[in-house]
């Protein structure tokens, strides 16, 4: 699944109820690279993303229901759906291959635009 927000494509945006967008999250050659509302940039494994996906999804659980008074059913379905996109994120990044890997070179070539330059006829005179 491609994730298309804000014109952004491939870009996961989540953080606290009253800024949802203060985190942006993307892949890019095998890794996960995080930027945050206070200007502030890491990059972390699949692994550890997935751990960190891995909290929010034990955190908000299998129910419905509020969790223990804290969240509404909307800040529920929020965090599902960061669970859900930050999967999909995990995948791409593993798709890219682990960095520094000759599959992780392959790709990002193969991502990267090409650029050819034609001669002018009229500089040829």
């Amino acid at each position: 699944m491609t994730i298309l927000i804000g014109g952004e494509h491939g870009v996961v945006f989540f953080g606290p109820a009253h800024n949802p967008r203060a985190d942006r999250y993307w892949a890019e050659r095998g890794l996960i690279h995080i930027e945050t509302d206070q200007n502030k940039y890491i990059t972390v494994s699949v692994k550890d993303f997935l751990e960190r996906v891995q909290a929010v999804s034990d955190f908000v659980g299998n129910s419905t229901q509020r969790v223990n008074g804290l969240m509404d059913t909307q800040e529920i379905e929020r965090q599902r759906r960061f669970v859900e996109q930050g999967i999909d994120l995990a995948r791409k990044a593993q798709d890219q291959g682990l960095l520094g890997s000759s599959e992780a070179a392959r790709e990002a070539k193969r991502r990267r635009p090409l650029t050819v330059i034609m001669p002018s006829a009229k500089n040829q005179f």
